[in-house]
Order: structure tokens, then C-alpha cells, then sequence
């Protein structure tokens, strides 16, 4: 009984360390694991965080793409969701208990759909590709005044571009804003951080890595969905 016991235990430890090494392989090489798709998507998520008035880096950009269609859906940050194991309910707040994953998890709650494959940019990944890009264009739908703590940005109505520290001030003043005024806004930013994401594919300035965002698409099928994006009429 005892060699049965002891034997079904080196199994599972063997299997275990088949398990890590295939992991770690896969992480390396780019290679599927059995639970994820090697089928090119046509709808994702685009995530973009930054910090709000407290300092927590949240969801500020939210967009639902589909590239068949060649639609672009802005998802309101403060939307109500459920933030499973903390006292948050918009659906900004998951993005600090889960990153993307968290945030794509929180939306399908909303919508009774299945969980979107997402691409999520940090605020400094965010500010890096904005840089590179020599700015990015947004409509804004009101005169906005945003101190960030060290600097006061003032910002006229209308199209303009704007530069990464701009863009950030623009996700600081989103929330002082009415709610019609941020739902103009939320779709502008979101067609922003469209045209943000394809620049990384399009555009050698921007290296495509995996320090440019965060994915849980594999490497393959994500070249497909880069190039998608950045064909895409907006």
C-alpha cells in the first residue's frame, strides 16, 4: 500500500514538472497551452490604464473593437461592475485586482457575453507610444483645466493633438466632465487608443514586444489582429 502510495506520488510530481516546463517553454517560445486559442479574433478588448486622482492606475480607455465590422465601441470606465472580493463597482477598478484579464472578466459580467481576448497598455507604455507617435489627435467636447500635481494643463474645445503628458491630463479631467460631455469624449479616446495600438504595429518607432502592452493573445495571431487595427477607417 505504502509503494503504491509513494509511487502515484513521483507521477504527479513528474507530471507537475511536465506541466512548469511545458509552461515555461511556452512563455518563452510563444507557443499554445492547451487552454489557449491559436484562432485569430475578430473582436478585443483595448485597455488603457492610468492613474486617477488617488494615484491608482485604472482602466481610463476602454474600447470594444471588432475588426470585421471595423467597429469601435467605447465602454465608459465608470460603468457599474462587479469587482468579485473587493467593495469597487466600476468597471475602471479592476484593472489594479487582475490587470486586463480582470477588466475583459468584468465586462463580459456586464454584457453576458464571453470574456474578450485583451490588449492592455500601463500609463507608461501608454505615454512611450504616444511619444514615439509624435502625439496623438483627440476631439475634445469642452474647455478643460487639469492640474496633475505639478502642472496645469489648459485645453480648448475641438480637435487638437496632444502629447503623452496631455493625454494623461485628459484621462485626469474625464471624470469633472458632464455625462454627455464623457460619453463624446470616451468615444474619441477610444478611437485614440485604436489608432495608439496600431501605430505599434505599423510604425518602427514603436517596437512590437511584449513590453508594448500586455496580451493574452498569442504571438501569431496577434500580428493578425495589429494589422487589422491599423487597416481600420476611424
Amino acid at each position: 500500500m505504502a509503494g503504491t502510495i509513494k509511487t502515484a506520488f513521483f507521477i504527479a510530481l513528474a507530471m507537475l514538472a511536465v506541466l512548469i516546463g511545458t509552461f515555461f517553454y511556452c512563455a518563452q517560445t510563444g507557443c499554445a497551452l492547451p487552454w489557449q486559442s491559436t484562432e485569430v479574433p475578430t473582436q478585443v478588448l483595448l485597455i488603457a490604464g492610468s492613474p486617477d486622482d488617488t494615484g491608482a492606475n485604472v482602466a481610463q480607455i476602454i474600447a470594444a473593437v471588432d475588426t470585421d465590422a471595423g467597429t469601435v465601441t467605447a465602454v465608459a470606465p465608470d460603468s457599474e461592475a462587479t469587482i468579485a472580493g473587493t467593495g469597487y463597482d466600476q468597471l475602471k477598478d479592476a484593472l489594479p485586482f487582475g490587470g486586463g484579464a480582470a477588466v475583459a472578466k468584468a465586462y463580459a459580467q456586464q454584457t453576458g457575453a464571453d470574456a474578450l481576448p485583451f490588449i492592455d497598455m500601463s500609463a507608461s507604455q501608454l505615454a512611450t507610444a504616444v511619444d514615439a507617435m509624435g502625439g496623438v489627435r483627440v476631439d475634445l467636447p469642452a474647455a478643460m483645466d487639469v492640474f496633475d500635481g505639478e502642472t496645469l494643463f489648459t485645453f480648448t474645445p475641438g480637435t487638437q493633438t496632444v502629447n503623452a503628458a496631455e493625454f494623461a491630463a485628459v484621462l485626469k479631467g474625464r471624470p469633472y466632465l458632464t455625462r454627455s460631455q464623457r460619453t463624446q469624449l470616451d468615444t474619441t479616446l477610444a478611437a485614440a487608443l485604436v489608432q495608439i495600438v496600431a501605430e505599434i504595429a505599423d510604425d518602427s518607432r514603436v517596437e512590437l514586444q511584449s513590453a508594448s502592452f500586455e496580451t493574452d493573445i498569442l504571438s501569431e495571431p496577434l500580428g493578425t489582429v495589429l494589422q487589422r487595427l491599423s487597416q481600420m477607417e476611424l
